[in-house]
């Protein structure tokens, strides 16, 4: 290929590669799970979790919090706002100045997918832990039904009385946007950051203070923005120095089929041509330990998540006989074309090993840096298309170099 064909179809190449759709927690990035049992159990440093019964609170590390780079969600919602409370008690400082503000975000507005913000005020520290002689109390409601994955800002205002000394602040949220004012089937998130009230001392109000470890997860359950929708033992996410942020994703075990073990996401589509693109390291090599990168393409959000009225299926299966044992391998879909109405993607990492090692040297599996990227054109050399490139690229290098070339002053006499 001549030098500057060679350069012009190299700029189309980079322009593409730049090109790369939103696939949330890519990385697998570090979270921290609370549970417990009784009434009451810890939750991030500084809050409590009450009624959440076996349910979970997770707080993860994040590229879009609103403030920091710590979010706080419940796992599991239900249809009342009483299975999820996040509660602290705080001092009153300043009673004039109190408001209770959440700032909170959902992938899924619906008018029936709610936050409820209530305080409750109480005449000394010991009263409000033990929720005692309560004084009074306000609560409103929010409901998330406007822009996806958009902060909003949600404030309750409420009067302290004069022999309140100090707050129980209460943050809720609950889903009834499936049938028979229940959860959708598929489960929906709300997320919250900056907890914060005037007039009295906060603790941890963005969850920056948290300490972040590594978590496990079971069926319908999975890291930020992942959905287990079947798995055997557990998927974890685990510390890996090698990983792009220093954590990946495992299987803790592996079955004999595909379907044992599957990690989705909905990724919403604006390209024509892409492709799935995983970085893979295998602990073993097999022809019958296997990889599958799977795409379904839906035509918006609800048929992805529900999984109804499937536009298209696109898998690629790889043995890890064709890689490299102990390093990690980038694995690809190949390029796949997306259909007029599809405007969602089903994304699924899955693996099986079907080996005779599979009960004696159980397989470790790690996935990392998940992208849907542009698929990338090939320009022949003798293409007309290759021609028009170079006038782009010259006509690119003429105008960027006058505008950077250096301008003479004129002489002011």
């Amino acid at each position: 290929m001549k030098p500057m064909i060679q350069m012009a179809a190299s700029i189309v190449a980079v322009m593409l590669a730049s090109q790369a759709l939103a696939v949330t927690n890519p990385n697998f990035a570090p979270e921290q799970t609370f549970s417990g049992s009784g009434d009451e159990f810890a939750g991030p440093d500084a809050w409590i979790l009450r009624d959440l019964e076996d349910r979970r609170a997770v707080v993860s590390s994040v590229d879009f919090a609103e403030t920091g780079s710590t979010i706080f969600w419940f796992e599991t919602l239900t249809g009342g706002f009483g299975d999820n409370k996040l509660e602290q008690c705080v001092d009153l400082t300043d009673p004039d100045a109190f408001a209770l503000t959440a700032v909170a975000r959902t992938e899924t507005p619906d008018s029936d997918l709610r936050v409820r913000l209530n305080v409750e005020f109480y005449a000394s520290l010991a009263d409000c832990d033990n929720r005692d002689d309560r004084l009074d109390d306000a609560e409103e409601d929010f409901r998330l039904e406007d822009d996806a994955n958009t902060w909003t800002a949600f404030t309750l205002d409420a009067a302290p009385p004069t022999a309140a000394s100090h707050a129980r602040l209460s943050v809720r949220a609950r889903d009834r946007s499936g049938s028979g004012n229940n959860p959708a089937d598929e489960p929906k998130f709300i997320v919250f950051d900056r907890i914060e009230a005037p007039g009295t001392n906060v603790v941890n109000g963005d969850f920056g203070d948290t300490t972040i470890a590594l978590a496990t997860f079971g069926e319908d359950q999975g890291p930020f923005g992942w959905t287990l929708r079947s798995v055997i033992d557990q998927g974890q996410v685990v510390a890996e120095s090698t990983a792009l942020a220093g954590s990946a994703f495992q299987f803790t075990q592996l079955g004999e089929g595909f379907g044992d073990n599957t990690l989705e996401q909905c990724v919403p589509l604006n390209l024509e041509q892409f492709s799935l693109n995983v970085s893979v390291w295998p602990g073993r090599v097999d022809p019958d330990l296997r990889i599958r990168l799977n795409v379904d393409l839906y035509a918006d959000l609800e048929d992805c998540l529900s999984r109804d009225n499937r536009l298209g299926r696109f898998d690629n299966d790889i043995a890890t006989s064709e890689l490299s044992i102990g390093a990690w391998n980038r694995l690809t879909s190949g390029s796949i074309s997306r259909s007029a109405d599809a405007s969602y993607a089903r994304i699924a990492l899955r693996a099986r090993d079907r080996s005779d090692a599979a009960l004696s040297n159980p397989a470790v599996v790690l996935f990392d840096a998940v992208q849907l990227d542009a698929a990338t054109i090939g320009v022949p050399v003798n293409h007309p298309i290759a021609l028009w490139l170079m006038i782009l690229a010259l006509g690119g290098l003429a105008l960027r170099f006058l505008n950077t070339a250096p301008k003479r002053e004129e002489n002011p006499s």
